[in-house]
């Protein structure tokens, strides 16, 4: 975590911002000009805006209050928006490309698992950046030989010491600093803290022991599960791993919008006539404002509802969804070849209505839908785990089923 984070990030802030150790640029020219960075910062601080919360806290303003970023922060901001803010910010393009290369190799380091190929690539990788590293910012000078640092050299080391200790979110100071954070309350003594802390500690030990002795972690469960529903939850069981939360607003009627939105959407289900879906659609529908994925997932908000905590919340209504889409559906003679395409959007509605039983649906009981309201973006069917995605426009809107929401995401203006 320090090396990565608390060191080397830090180093190549200081060179974007001409503040290391009192060096110039040499014979490159990688300083970002102050406006130019103040404009990143900006960025950085509004981002956390329409960032939900389930990444972490707001991230503070890199150009104005870098003196406060912890590890997390620097985790954060080099992972998920430097690679956007940093894009054509450089006089040469080849300075973004070279950090992009550490963007790689840091999250290649936070994989679960490893094999020996993976970390022979690995540190192919980290020497072709060591090289160019000292290639832009070391330039082979004598006068230059401070930014070679002990940090630098240790990126050597990376594939080896995974190789030997495992991989690094198993024995990173993440843990310990977590538990520090519970064992600092506990010093009430200013004459005898440690004895404070001591005592702390057993306490914890012994409640662990009887936790595992007798088996009682579910008894003894501190903090709420999220596999448990409260008393406001609802979970149907055509919908097992969608909880719906309220606000829930039942009996509002259909607009002739929405009507033909949700028709088109059972036309594919039912393989019927839009004319006939219109009929068999109930005059009014329940809303509601807020979704759980089961089994420890996300917590999604509707836009409706999120526009009314906009002054203190993180917007957690942008989702990604998955479709499945025929390949040859513009080939007549063709049969159809069903591949998975990723959306990305945001989630303007939740509606629940039951159509009855209807001889035209084939149906003899009535059937639940749970569905989604999404205003799809632009982004080409793109994967954020695998690509940097990117949209300018937001298409119309569409109904989805509420199962094919995955998770809630994160987006931000830059630029």
């Amino acid at each position: 975590m320090h090396l990565f984070l608390e060191n080397h990030c830090k180093s190549l802030v200081s060179f974007w911002t001409g503040k290391y150790k009192g060096l110039d640029e040499g014979k490159e020219c990688y300083v970002i000009a102050p406006a130019v960075w103040d404009a990143i910062g900006c960025e950085t601080a509004e981002a956390s805006n329409t960032i939900p919360s389930t990444f972490g806290r707001r991230t503070p303003n890199i150009a104005t209050e870098q003196h406060i970023f912890t590890a997390e922060d620097w985790s954060f901001w080099t992972l998920f928006i430097a690679p956007y803010v940093l894009d054509r910010r450089f006089f040469r393009p080849k300075y973004y490309k070279h950090f992009m290369k550490f963007h790689s190799i840091m999250k290649t380091t936070l994989q679960f698992s490893f094999t020996d190929a993976e970390l022979g690539s690995l540190h192919e990788r980290v020497i072709d950046y060591i090289q160019e590293y000292e290639s832009i910012y070391y330039q082979f000078k004598p006068d230059r030989l401070s930014v070679c640092t002990l940090a630098v050299h240790a990126l050597l080391h990376i594939a080896d010491d995974i190789k030997t200790n495992g991989p690094p979110c198993y024995n990173w100071t993440f843990v310990m600093e977590r538990w520090c954070q519970h064992l600092l309350p506990a010093v009430k003594s200013h004459k005898r803290p440690f004895v404070s802390l001591a005592m702390r500690q057993y306490h914890l030990a012994l409640f662990n022991e009887i936790q595992t002795r007798y088996e009682l972690f579910e008894a003894l469960q501190l903090t709420p599960s999220k596999k448990e529903l409260s008393h406001y939850e609802v979970v149907y069981k055509e919908y097992p791993h969608s909880i719906l939360q309220p606000p829930r607003r039942g009996g509002k009627p259909f607009t002739d919008w929405l009507r033909n939105l949700v028709a088109a959407y059972l036309t594919t289900v039912f393989n019927i006539r839009i004319s006939t879906a219109k009929r068999v659609i109930p005059e009014t529908f329940t809303a509601w404002g807020k979704v759980r994925i089961a089994n420890g997932g996300d917590c999604i908000r509707v836009k409706s509802a999120q526009d009314l905590y906009a002054d203190r919340s993180q917007d957690a209504s942008f989702v990604c969804y998955e479709v499945l889409a025929d390949r040859n559906a513009f080939s007549k003679f063709s049969a159809t070849d069903f591949v998975r395409i990723i959306h990305y959007g945001t989630l303007e509605m939740i509606l629940e209505i039951i159509i009855p039983p209807n001889p035209s649906l084939r149906t003899m009981e009535p059937r639940r839908f749970i569905l989604a309201l999404v205003s799809d973006c632009k982004t080409d069917g793109k994967d954020a785990a695998k690509d940097i995605v990117t949209f300018t426009k937001i298409g119309p809107c569409a109904i989805v089923d509420l199962a094919a929401i995955c998770a809630v995401v994160g987006c931000f203006k830059y630029g």
